[in-house]
């Protein structure tokens, strides 16, 4: 009998071991090591891996313009290279420069000082005034119309159309080396309206100056 007892004894120890190879709390471990951990989302919402949208920037950076600016008053205007910028009854204390490639179109804005656009690609003033010149040049094509300008008016070796109506010019209006087409129609120049080298030669008339010179004799 004590050696059957001795036997079954046996037999449960054997079992027990037996238990404990078939979990390895190594390889548990392991596993749990080994898994990838899951990045908390972001505050207000669950995480998508794309940053959320930004809206679009104000029209107006500092000096620096990228939309259309209101009636409103600052101190300059910068036009980045390939932007677009309006302008709508906005004043402004100093200049106005266009960048390359860039558009301008003011309308009824006041400039204290000068509109300058140098490769720019398109220029529109339409109305208000300016306090010093309008230097538009080795650009594309645009517009300077029924604006009272104190200074000159130039627009040289541009490659578009350009138009200059009804303007009031304090200085000279000198137009030179233009080869998209020229119109020239019913601007009062106090100086000289001079024109040279643009093809094809200007077109328009009722001009008024103390001097018309070359291709705009007749004009």
């Amino acid at each position: 009998m004590s050696r059957l007892l001795s036997l079954a004894a046996a037999l449960a120890v054997l079992t027990g071991l037996a238990a404990c190879d078939a979990v390895s709390p190594d390889a548990s471990a392991t596993a749990s090591s080994t898994a990838p951990p899951t990045a908390p989302p972001p505050d207000g919402g669950p995480s998508t891996g794309t940053p959320p949208p930004t809206g679009g920037g104000p029209p107006l950076d500092g000096d620096r313009c990228r939309g259309t600016v209101g009636a409103i008053t600052v101190e300059e205007i910068v036009v980045p290279d390939g932007a677009r910028c309006t302008l709508a009854g906005t004043r402004v204390q100093g200049n106005v420069q266009v960048g390359r490639g860039a558009r301008l179109v003011a309308s009824g804005a006041r400039v204290g000082g000068n509109v300058q656009a140098d490769a720019s690609a398109d220029v529109r003033v339409a109305g208000g005034s300016v306090g010093g010149n309008v230097q538009l040049s080795q650009g594309g094509g645009g517009l300077v119309q029924d604006v009272g300008i104190d200074g000159d008016l130039q627009v040289e070796q541009n490659t578009r159309a350009f138009t200059l109506d009804r303007n009031r010019v304090r200085g000279n209006l000198q137009a030179n080396q233009n080869t998209g087409g020229l119109s020239i129609t019913g601007n009062r120049v106090a100086q000289n309206l001079q024109c040279q080298g643009n093809q094809p030669a200007p077109t328009g008339g009722g001009n008024t100056a103390g001097d018309k010179e070359d291709q705009c004799a007749a004009l």
